[in-house]
């Protein structure tokens, strides 16, 4: 009898220890996974952050262009509108110059 329960006892034993083996085994292999998911993310942030600083330089470059051609199309507009007195003028001193 005491045998038995000796036996049952190392058998119990090495089950214990079979399944914390496994166990540990199994941890090992989810923080391996979690490793390289976090490592994973990691390489995509900073792939994204250097996507975001390249749209950013970008955008300050677009903005600074839309501003001088703004400014240049208000130059434009004002020489128009000169052209257009000037025309004005010009038709007007033609139609006097017409009467007389």
């Amino acid at each position: 009898m005491k045998r038995r329960l000796e036996l049952a006892a190392v058998t119990s034993e090495r089950e214990k220890s079979d399944q914390q083996t496994s166990l540990e085994e199994e941890l090992q292999r989810r923080e391996a996974d979690w490793i390289a998911r976090l490592e994973k993310a990691q390489m995509e942030e900073t792939r994204l952050k250097g996507r975001v600083r390249d749209i950013a330089e970008n955008n300050v470059s677009l903005q600074k262009e839309t501003a001088s051609m703004a400014a240049r199309e208000k130059g434009l507009r004002e020489q128009i509108r000169q052209y257009e007195d000037q025309i004005a003028t010009h038709k007007k001193k033609l139609d006097e110059a017409e009467k007389v």
